[in-house]
């Protein structure tokens, strides 16, 4: 952290610090501090789906499902691909109760990573 911190520190900015801030916040219990990281490496590279994908995350555990929305729909804009942004899509429509729609995009995740079952 102390590295990422002190490249900003001396004006260096590039898609790639913020990232990698957010994801030390997260894994360090610090999920809505990383929001604001993953909102200005979505504003610096908008085509790194990952970490678009973790700000939706971010978003979606925060019960900011518009947001959450706009940012997997801005993935799957780019990535038609992206599991994670179906599955994502599929816990946005549990949450809003639209079963039909959480399965249609549950099977699509499933359809582009199997690996999305969890196998008991």
């Amino acid at each position: 952290m102390k590295l990422y911190y002190g490249a900003l520190a001396r004006g260096i900015q590039n898609g790639r610090l913020h990232p990698r801030i957010a994801d030390l916040l997260v894994r360090s219990g610090k999920k809505d501090d990383a929001i604001p990281e993953y909102e200005k490496a979505a504003h610096l590279n908008p085509g790194d789906t990952a970490s678009q994908t973790n700000l939706a995350a971010a978003y979606l555990e925060r019960a900011r499902l518009d947001d959450a929305e706009r940012v997997f729909k801005w993935v799957l804009t780019t990535d038609p691909t992206s599991a994670a942004a179906y599955n994502g899509m599929g816990l946005i429509a549990i949450q809003r109760q639209d079963a039909a729609q959480a399965r249609d995009h549950f099977e699509k995740a499933v359809e582009l990573d199997p690996d999305l079952i969890e196998h008991s």
